[in-house]
């Protein structure tokens, strides 16, 4: 890829060129798609009318298919398809990055003959394009401004050729979830296009993004566990406030029930009471000893 980093996206002109040399007319078209992470498709589509197919099929279909080859390469696919009177080649490529995209977008198809000053025959001036990413809290944000030309520089007015009244090139730019501004252009949906023809010019300013599905799923688990750690916070205020109230309730205590209990330090073993004295039987009357009889 890198030696193809110093292509500016009015290479296209040597093309431009060859067509109107030819009489003949071309469109060019370039459709960006992207996504949330700065990810997306590139799709650059060019087509010739039957007036230079004819003139210079072989050197049309060589550079239209070197090019191909180059894009297959670099993981992208390619697409050739007939409509309207015109043979059309469409390039299609993703990128990772902003970055990869700005490279891609100074990359398109060199004619394998002449020299670059061929362009400057017709003097379209050199188009424009630059993407910039801002990360945001849900998602990131895309900016993207340029400028697309196909005024001849000698500044020639007046009417123009039937040859190239059909000629046109067109941008169109789809943001992630939605446009939030944009100068020019047509919007439908989260898309904005701009189109010129021979001889008309425009610039390129839009701003849109959208939430990122990852970011808002981290952020609505972290709402989820935001709302139960305040509903579990609630639930125990909830229960200390009835605890509260319900000793609140309870009658107060009368005064015996604040009467002493007396308790002992210390209570002695029990002992059974002594036993009683054996008692003697009384000595009958002139039974004692000694006792002189009557």
């Amino acid at each position: 890829m890198a030696h193809s980093k110093t292509r500016r996206p009015a290479s296209v002109a040597l093309m431009i060129a060859l067509a109107l040399l030819l009489t003949g007319c071309m469109h060019v078209d370039r459709s960006v798609n992207l996504n949330n992470d700065g990810s997306g498709s590139y799709t650059l589509t060019i087509g010739f009318s039957q007036q230079v197919m004819s003139a210079a099929s072989s050197q049309v279909n060589d550079t239209m298919n070197s090019f191909g080859d180059q894009v297959k390469l670099e993981g992208g696919s390619t697409r050739q398809y007939q409509d309207a009177g015109y043979s059309y080649w469409a390039f299609t490529r993703p990128f990772k990055s902003i970055s990869d995209l700005n490279t891609l977008l100074q990359q398109t198809p060199q004619s394998t003959s002449g020299s670059n000053s061929t362009g400057n025959l017709i003097g379209v001036a050199q188009d424009t394009l630059a993407f910039s990413e801002q990360d945001g809290l849900l998602g990131n944000t895309f900016h993207v401004v340029g400028h697309m030309s196909m005024i001849p520089q000698s500044g020639a007015t007046g009417a123009v050729p039937q040859a190239l009244q059909d000629m046109r090139e067109s941008f169109s730019v789809t943001m992630p979830g939605s446009i939030t501004s944009h100068k020019g252009g047509v919007t439908h949906g989260s898309t904005v296009t701009y189109v010129i023809h021979y001889g008309e010019q425009t610039d390129i300013d839009v701003v849109g993004g959208g939430a990122d599905p990852a970011r808002l799923a981290l952020a609505g688990l972290g709402g989820v566990l935001l709302a139960f750690i305040i509903i579990i916070i609630a639930l125990l205020l909830w229960r200390r406030q009835r605890g509260a109230r319900q000793a609140a309730s309870q009658p107060l205590p009368g005064p015996a029930e604040f009467a002493p209990v007396y308790t002992p330090a210390f209570t002695p073993p029990y002992t059974s009471a002594a036993p009683d004295a054996p008692t003697v039987a009384s000595t009958p009357p002139g039974d004692e000893p000694g006792a002189r009889p009557e």
